[in-house]
């Protein structure tokens, strides 16, 4: 937790898209929006949504796959680990790492 910038329980509430510059493959991210039900660390509010960006994304053509990422999609409920980049949008610690999807009844799952 000290990593991290941020860290939250929300829902995924919008899948937004790919962000890329064609062929430069490494710079491929895809974002979602996520509706904080609770912040646990950091300065953010109830309510806020936050974009939060991954690796990995489609241009139309090519996909491309990171092996430490798994999207999210919408309507999941998540804790996630994150840090502020310098363009505004957050990433999760160490991708996958910093993404838990929340289950029913409590149950946590590490992706």
């Amino acid at each position: 937790m000290e990593a991290a910038d941020l860290v939250i329980k929300g829902t995924v509430v919008e899948e937004v898209g790919s962000t890329f510059t064609k062929g430069k493959y490494v710079e491929y991210t895809t974002e979602v929006n996520v509706q904080i039900a609770d912040v646990l660390k950091g300065d953010l509010a109830s309510n806020e949504i936050i974009t939060v960006s991954q690796m990995g994304g489609f241009d139309g053509e090519v996909t491309v796959i990171s092996e430490s990422t798994t999207l999210l999609k919408e309507q999941q409920e998540v804790k996630l680990f994150l840090h502020k980049s310098s363009d505004g949008k957050y990433r999760p610690i160490n991708e996958d790492d910093g993404v838990y999807i929340l289950e029913q009844r409590g149950k946590v799952n590490g992706i």
